[in-house]
């Protein structure tokens, strides 16, 4: 195929997993028997002692972690891991010192401090073997903020989710981290091997460079081969508000307690083929009970068939394409973050500041669409937030976790 399916191109296929312990959880699982351990969510409490331990020593592991994202400290955190055993343990301690850094560095740039975070976990698995625990969890980690400036400020709050797969060991009757398997959308879904945000704008900043919206070469070539010729968008309006509600409804992020989170079930998970990202903003636009514009022959999901989603449905380079040829939306600027971020003669507020909840916000790498996210709101600040899927996120600063070299593409639905 010319493109991967949901958010991320074959070519850099890194996917953004961040792969560690694999065989280290395999020879975990070796032996144990699982069965008897396994509960859907924490609906339903474990019914076996040893696993309830496994339970409350992951919350403490995440918590800690939580905490020690507010304060920017990964000395909080060293005693979790296992760093005198496998290597994997010192990757997973190395990795969460990187995320840690980079939130921060992204904070001070942004102007804004970062206040409090709190976690909602959901054990999927737990495999018991001796002095060895092979867990699914995934964690919706809820982080708060506010202007540096303004301290008296209320809070601003967002959410991620991310799926772990996490082998613990028994370390002087305390269990810690051997190893730790999960795409990370604060720092890991970018293709940069150290990833370092943008530097912040000057309120003096102007920059003339503006992407040209209706200029078929502008595109690059694979997404403009992927266009649809004769697609044409007619029939229903867009409905933002209705599509809003859907991208906070299915973004998969549990941001309260009590409150229902997951993906629609009426489509396909894309996660495991390259990612689910475009197929969940083809449902924003798309679903009858979201935006509701209606489908065409090229942009489509076949409800009936596993298939599911069609290429334009699924895949990022042509769904950038049919965005802009059947009428769907149109490009307002692409380039770094000054480029798309400082007011231009044309934009005055900048062209992301022009974007309303509703619109579509691509990321680009080594000259190839990686992921998209829709905008759900903006900050009390006027910073645009965005829902996305893998990773899931639920209003997140819309370039928090990517890099400095990313570049972005500003999409306004028109219809």
């Amino acid at each position: 195929m010319a493109s991967a399916v949901g958010g991320h191109h074959p070519k850099g296929r890194r996917r953004a997993w961040f792969l560690i312990g694999t065989a280290v959880a395999a020879a975990a699982l070796a032996g144990a028997r699982l069965a008897p351990d396994v509960w859907p969510g924490q609906a339903t409490p474990p019914r076996r002692p040893a696993s309830r331990v496994i339970v409350s020593a992951l919350n403490e592991i995440f918590d800690a972690r939580a905490a020690a994202l507010v304060k920017g400290d990964p000395s909080l955190i060293e005693a979790l891991y296992e760093t005198g055993g496998p290597a994997t343990a010192r990757k997973a301690l190395e990795h969460e010192a990187r995320k840690l850094r980079y939130v921060q560095a992204w904070a001070s740039k942004r102007r804004v401090t970062i206040t409090g975070a709190d976690t909602h976990l959901q054990v999927k698995s737990v495999a018991l073997g001796r002095d060895v625990a092979s867990t699914v969890v995934w964690q919706s980690l809820n982080v708060r903020y506010r202007p540096s400036a303004r301290p008296a400020a209320a809070d601003t709050a967002f959410g991620i989710r991310t799926r772990h797969n996490m082998t613990l060991v028994q370390k002087g009757g305390k269990w810690v981290v051997r190893a730790d398997e999960y795409t990370d959308p604060l720092g890991e879904d970018t293709l940069a091997p150290e990833v370092a945000p943008a530097a912040w704008l000057e309120p003096a900043d102007s920059v003339d460079f503006v992407y040209p919206p209706d200029d078929p070469d502008a595109l690059p070539p694979e997404a403009a081969a992927a266009r649809s010729p004769g697609s044409t968008m007619r029939g229903r309006q867009y409905d933002r508000a209705r599509a809003v509600a859907y991208a906070d409804r299915y973004c998969g992020v549990k941001v309260a307690a009590g409150r229902e989170s997951g993906y629609n079930p009426l489509y396909r998970d894309y996660t495991d083929m390259g990612g689910d990202c475009t197929n969940f903003v083809s449902q924003v636009l798309g679903d009858s009970k979201a935006g509701g514009l209606p489908h065409d022959s090229a942009w489509h999901y076949d409800y009936s068939s596993p298939k599911g989603g069609s290429r334009a449905w699924v895949e990022t380079d042509a769904f950038a394409a049919h965005l802009t040829s059947s009428g769907m939306a149109r490009l307002l600027a692409r380039g770094s973050f000054r480029d798309v971020q400082a007011p231009t003669p044309r934009f005055p507020r900048g062209a992301v500041g022009e974007l309303e909840p509703g619109d579509i916000i691509a990321y680009e790498e080594k000259g190839e669409i990686q992921h998209f996210a829709v905008i759900t709101a903006k900050d009390p600040s006027g910073y645009v937030l965005v829902n996305t899927h893998t990773a899931d996120r639920h209003r997140v600063p819309w370039d928090l976790g990517w890099d400095r070299n990313t570049i972005f593409w500003a999409f306004k639905v028109v219809r």
